[in-house]
């Protein structure tokens, strides 16, 4: 003989008899907490990452890489295919027509190469930090088996909201990092997840929906951002864009204040370390060490100080780009004074040039006759 009992009797009559309900009594095999706004389409996830792309290019002068990604887009109502990256990655039609980008190159894939087709298409823009390129779209497609992301106006956003990048750090293979939306300003969202060396010109996805292009960031003041789509659409459109703020809503002398006191922090321990170091230096370098072994940042950040009179003639001796020079020289958003665009240009040189030594370094300062600087700051 089998008993059956009524649960939900059994509830009343212990709701009757005064017994509290556990938490047993209100759970339920799934429950939707976000509206359904918290479960999203694996398609998406699969069709976002492999339309993220290495990009790569060699010439003679310098050797550049990012990342970029396979897009659908539409301008004057016609549907274009094309590669998306940043302008600081390919500035100039010449790049691009050098430049290959490198699909499915993840895990253990050695990854299918492409050409880039600007004479099919190039857009640019320094601010923005965009580049549109022409490309082989069958041969993505259908050789490749990779659909492009729509790049379209990005959806409302809040701060909060979660963001996934999709990159190539370093020129590695594909990775990926998450975190949230920390300022919306435009024409950039930033956020605070990772990205290194080589992520430039990455996707910026919420909810595997495409919002912007992954630009640059800072580590004095802890942000990451990318150009929002819409005003990348609206620049191709009407040939205008929102003029970039600051990021803080500080005024330009609080600013410029603020980081000057974490400046002076920072170089105040880094001297501390830079003394003890040079030390050091002074009787452990030697030529195989000179040749084989890259700057520092705090080393640049020392030598940006003293170059401020002759920073572009430096630029052109370590042979960095003019699209560069020029992107930095006008660029007083991020820049406040000579000195930063001095150093943002060794830095810009040190993420570009696989040959940036200190050797190298050293031979440009000895060449404009600044042979004093150039010991001075790398002693032999």
């Amino acid at each position: 003989m089998v008993t059956v009992i009524s649960t939900s009797n059994k509830a009343c009559s212990n709701q009757k008899n005064g017994d509290a309900l556990t938490n047993n009594d209100h759970e339920r095999k799934e429950v939707l907490l976000n509206h359904g706004d918290g479960i999203l389409d694996a398609g998406l996830l699969t069709k976002s990452k492999n339309a993220v792309c290495y990009i790569y290019c060699s010439k003679e002068e310098t050797e550049k890489r990012g990342s970029g990604f396979f897009a659908l887009i539409t301008l004057s109502g016609i549907e274009h295919k094309v590669i998306i990256t940043n302008n600081h990655v390919l500035c100039n039609k010449e790049e691009a027509a050098c430049a290959v980008a490198r699909f499915h190159y993840e895990g253990k894939l050695p990854g299918a190469d492409i050409r880039l087709k600007p004479e099919l298409m190039f857009h640019t823009n320094d601010v923005l930090d965009y580049t549109i390129i022409g490309c082989d779209a069958d041969t993505i497609e259908n050789r490749f088996c990779i659909d492009p992301i729509e790049f379209a106006e990005e959806d409302p956003m809040s701060v909060g909201d979660d963001i996934f990048i999709f990159q190539h750090p370093k020129g590695d293979t594909k990775k990926f990092s998450y975190q949230k939306i920390s300022r919306i300003e435009r024409p950039y969202v930033y956020y605070n997840a990772d990205t290194d060396i080589g992520s430039s010109g990455s996707v910026v996805l919420r909810k595997f929906k495409l919002i912007a292009v992954h630009s640059k960031g800072s580590d004095l003041l802890q942000y990451n951002k990318g150009t929002l789509c819409s005003e990348i659409l609206h620049h191709l459109r009407t040939g205008t864009y929102t003029q970039p703020a600051s990021f803080s809503s500080e005024s330009a002398c609080q600013k410029k204040k603020r980081k000057s006191d974490v400046l002076g922090e920072l170089e105040t321990a880094n001297k501390r370390t830079r003394d003890t170091e040079n030390t050091l230096q002074q009787n452990t370098f030697n030529d195989h060490h000179i040749n084989t072994v890259k700057p520092t940042e705090d080393q640049l950040a020392d030598l940006s100080k003293e170059i401020v009179a002759y920073w572009k003639h430096l630029a052109r001796k370590l042979k960095l780009p003019n699209c560069e020079v020029q992107r930095i020289q006008k660029d007083h958003v991020n820049y406040d004074d000579i000195t930063e665009k001095a150093n943002a240009m060794l830095l810009t040189w040190l993420e570009l040039d696989t040959n940036a030594y200190i050797s190298t370094l050293r031979d440009a300062l000895i060449s404009l006759g600044k042979k004093d600087t150039a010991v001075r700051h790398f002693p032999m």
